[in-house]
C-alpha cells in the first residue's frame, strides 16, 4: 500500500506543476482543468485519430463533423476548415464527392475553462511544438486598460483585444502539442467570437496574484513570474519563448490591413521575430495577393524584452486608433488568423 501510495504522488505531483496549459499523459486525467495546471502530452505519439469521408450533396461541415461524432462547435468548425484548407468551396462550403478530413470520435482531449465554454474543448492536431514552453504575456491589464479606442459609439481597451488573441493562440499551440503559459487571465472573458468588449478590471496574474496600478511593478510582476517558471522548467535546456501581445496606439496610420509588426531586444529574438514575419509574408501573399505586407521588426529597449530570460517578441496587433483596424480586430475571424498565423512562424522557428 506504501508503495502504491508513493507512485500515485508521484504521479499526481507530475500532473500538477504550477499554472501551465496543455495535454496530459496518461496516466494523468483529461478532465477539466483549471489554467493552474500543468497538463503535458510531451511523451505521446502525435494525434492520428483523424478520419476521411467523403461529402455527399447537400453537406456541409456540421454534416461531417456529427458523422465523425463531434460536435460542432466553433472551434470544431474552424480546425476542420484548418486541417481541408485549399479543399473548400469559398471558404467554407463542401464539393459532393470530394473527401475531407475529420477528427474521430474519441480522440485524445483536453477541457480548459479559461477559453469559454464554447472553445474549451482542446484536440492535439500534433506534435509539432511538442517539448516547446511558451509564456503568453497579454499587454496590460487589471487596473490599467492600455490605450482606448473608440469605434461604433463604443469604448474599444487594448487589454481585452489583446487577451482575445491570446487566448486563441494559447489554444492553438495546445493543439500544436506546446505547454503554454497565460501570464495574465480573466475567469470571466473567455474566447469571444463577439465585436464588444466591455472593459473591465478583474485580470489576475497566474496563481491569482493582484495586477498593480504602477507600470513599473507590474513589469517586474510579469519578468518574475516568467524567470522563475523559465529556471523551474530547466533554463536553457528547454525551448522555451515569450510573445507579449499589445494593440499599438500610434499616431493615426492608415492601412489597408491589419499591420502585425514586432518588437525584439535581442539578436535571438530577431531571429524569432524574422520567422514571424515570414509567415505573415507569406500568409498575406495567400490571401490577399498583390496587396503586400510590409511588417517590421524593430529593436526597441524594453523592459519585459530586456529583462526575460527566455527569448522573448512583442508583437503589436494594430492600431487601436485607426478606424480600419478597428474594423478588423473587432471581427473574430481575424483575430483567428492572427493567431493561427503566429502559430505558423512559431512552427517555422522550432524547424
Amino acid at each position: 500500500m506504501a508503495s502504491y501510495l508513493r507512485a500515485r504522488a508521484r504521479v499526481r505531483a507530475r500532473c500538477t506543476v504550477v499554472a501551465a496549459l496543455a495535454f496530459v499523459a496518461a496516466p494523468c486525467p483529461v478532465a477539466a482543468q483549471p489554467a493552474s495546471r500543468a497538463l503535458t502530452l510531451e511523451d505521446a505519439a502525435a494525434v492520428d485519430s483523424i478520419t476521411t469521408l467523403e461529402a455527399a450533396r447537400g453537406d456541409g461541415i456540421w454534416d461531417l463533423l456529427q458523422r465523425a461524432g463531434v460536435q460542432p462547435t466553433p472551434a470544431a468548425i474552424e480546425a476542420f476548415k484548418r486541417r481541408n484548407r485549399g479543399r473548400l468551396i469559398h471558404g467554407d462550403g463542401l464539393l459532393a464527392g470530394r473527401s475531407y478530413t475529420v477528427p474521430a470520435g474519441g480522440s485524445r482531449v483536453g477541457t480548459f475553462p479559461i477559453f469559454g465554454s464554447e472553445y474549451e474543448r482542446v484536440e492535439r492536431e500534433s506534435d509539432r511544438l511538442s517539448g516547446r514552453i511558451y509564456y503568453i504575456v497579454s499587454g496590460h491589464g487589471g487596473p490599467d486598460p492600455g490605450t482606448v479606442g473608440r469605434y461604433a459609439g463604443r469604448r474599444l481597451p487594448e487589454d481585452e483585444i489583446a487577451y482575445d488573441v491570446s487566448l486563441r493562440l494559447a489554444r492553438r499551440l495546445l493543439e500544436e502539442g506546446a505547454t503554454v503559459y497565460l501570464v495574465v487571465q480573466d475567469p470571466d472573458d473567455g474566447i469571444r467570437d463577439g465585436s464588444r468588449f466591455p472593459l473591465d478590471h478583474d485580470e489576475r496574474y497566474l496563481g491569482g496574484g493582484r495586477i498593480s496600478l504602477s507600470q513599473l511593478a507590474r513589469l517586474r510582476d510579469r519578468v518574475r513570474i516568467v524567470n522563475r517558471l523559465y529556471a523551474d522548467n530547466g533554463g536553457a535546456a528547454t525551448p522555451q519563448r515569450v510573445l507579449s501581445v499589445h494593440v499599438d496606439a500610434r499616431g493615426s496610420r492608415r492601412k489597408p490591413q491589419i499591420d502585425v509588426h514586432f518588437l525584439v531586444a535581442s539578436r535571438r529574438g530577431g531571429r524569432m521575430a524574422r520567422s514571424l514575419r515570414a509567415a505573415f509574408r507569406h500568409q498575406y501573399a495567400r490571401v490577399q495577393p498583390g496587396r503586400g505586407y510590409d511588417g517590421t521588426i524593430d529593436v526597441r529597449n524594453l523592459y519585459v524584452l530586456r529583462h526575460t530570460r527566455p527569448v522573448a517578441v512583442l508583437v503589436e496587433l494594430g492600431n487601436i486608433r485607426n478606424s480600419l483596424d478597428q474594423q478588423r480586430l473587432t471581427r473574430a475571424r481575424n483575430r483567428q488568423a492572427v493567431a493561427d498565423w503566429l502559430v505558423d512562424g512559431l512552427v517555422r522557428e522550432a524547424k
